[in-house]
């Protein structure tokens, strides 16, 4: 009949819409943040997320990522997985821009504290098709954080089991790469400058640790690591500055010397070549706060 319109009503009455994904009933947003081209563009040094989990939507452009022992190229549209104390570092080509949000209070079954993804899949994970759905998410996550609605606190605990139950159960997961265990004296030795950094350290001491000699373990840190041992220990202490420029009121002074640095001019010039800007600018982008 002409001029109307029947309205299909589609019932969903499957019996799982109640059910809370295991592990994430106790959950907490930390901060929910997004980085302009600007901003999306300064690297990230070597760092850890001690007790918490990181996830990362890169919205616009590419990046590399070294994450644990292995490097990953990832791109508009992929979410990448930082379990909680995994070392990493980013390194954007010709800048991006990305939402990324802190979590702790994650359980899953089979897996550690703050681990969303369990050994053996790949921590970067290609959205495919639910790359508009994910994106909206963290933006609306984003969003709440921003605005500090009143219940914004409930919406943003209903819009994080919404992302990780899309990420755990829809989005696709792919094998990761398996361990080498005939390098486990450089895996030792390699935690050791991890755990280190902040001491003066020689290619001596820690080629000794890896039971090579000097020149082998510094080719072979190269190969498997991309850069040499001692430019790594750099990234370790500038990626802990970066950390703690965010995450502390400390002074630069301050941070200099915890990072290994008894010289400020010398932290100042090693931070700028990585970072590009100084150690102050840097604080004031990421915080909007002065440096004291």
């Amino acid at each position: 009949m002409k001029g109307v319109f029947i309205m299909a009503v589609i019932y969903y009455n499957r019996n799982d819409t109640a059910r809370p994904v295991e592990g994430l009933g106790n959950m907490q947003l930390l901060y929910a943040c997004k980085a302009s081209w600007e901003q999306g563009g300064m690297p990230s040094a070597f760092h850890v997320h001690e007790h918490h989990l990181e996830l990362q939507y890169i919205a616009e452009g590419k990046a590399v990522i070294r994450i644990g022992e292995q490097v990953y190229e990832v791109r508009a549209g992929d979410v990448v997985v930082y379990n909680a104390g995994v070392r990493h570092d980013e390194s954007a080509e010709g800048g991006m821009c990305f939402f990324n949000c802190g979590i702790k209070g994650i359980a899953l079954p089979g897996c550690g504290e703050g681990e969303l993804l369990p050994a053996g899949v790949a921590p970067v994970l290609h959205t495919g098709e639910w790359q508009n759905l994910t994106a909206e998410l963290f933006q609306a996550l984003h969003r709440q954080v921003l605005e500090g609605r009143s219940r914004g606190g409930q919406i943003c605990h209903y819009l994080l089991g919404s992302l990780l139950t899309l990420l755990l159960y829809e989005v696709p997961h792919e094998e990761g790469a398996a361990d080498d265990r005939s390098d486990e004296y450089f895996r030792r030795s390699k935690h050791y400058m991890e755990e280190h950094f902040a001491e003066e350290l020689s290619i001596e001491q820690l080629s000794a640790k890896a039971h090579m000699s000097p020149s082998g373990f510094a080719h072979q840190f190269k190969k498997k690591v991309g850069i040499p041992p001692l430019q790594y220990l750099i990234r370790c202490r500038i990626g802990r500055a970066q950390s703690l420029l965010i995450s502390t009121s400390k002074s630069i002074t301050e941070i200099s010397m915890e990072v290994g640095y008894d010289n400020l001019s010398h932290f100042n010039n090693q931070f700028k070549r990585f970072v590009g800007i100084s150690p102050q600018q840097y604080r004031k982008e990421r915080v909007g706060r002065p440096m004291k």
